[in-house]
């Protein structure tokens, strides 16, 4: 489940956010929220709730959100 959510907008003025998330274990993963996927995140990642997101990798070695499990 997420536990902080900061949104700021790209160069080109998309919506993207940078969010830390929690397992069940309370173990906290810090990802990237992308500008294709950014309103579909909002939907589903609201604080407190429980939800499922499939996460990736960046060219950088970062973590990003790439969807959801339904």
């Amino acid at each position: 489940f997420p536990v902080t959510i900061e949104a700021r907008k790209t160069k080109k003025g998309d919506k993207m956010a940078h969010a830390v998330l929690a397992n069940e274990e309370k173990e906290l993963v810090s990802v990237l929220v992308f500008p294709s996927i950014y309103s579909e995140f909002l939907v589903n990642m609201k604080p407190g709730t429980n939800c499922k997101p499939i996460l990736g990798e960046t060219n950088t070695g970062g973590i990003m959100v790439k969807g959801f499990m339904k």
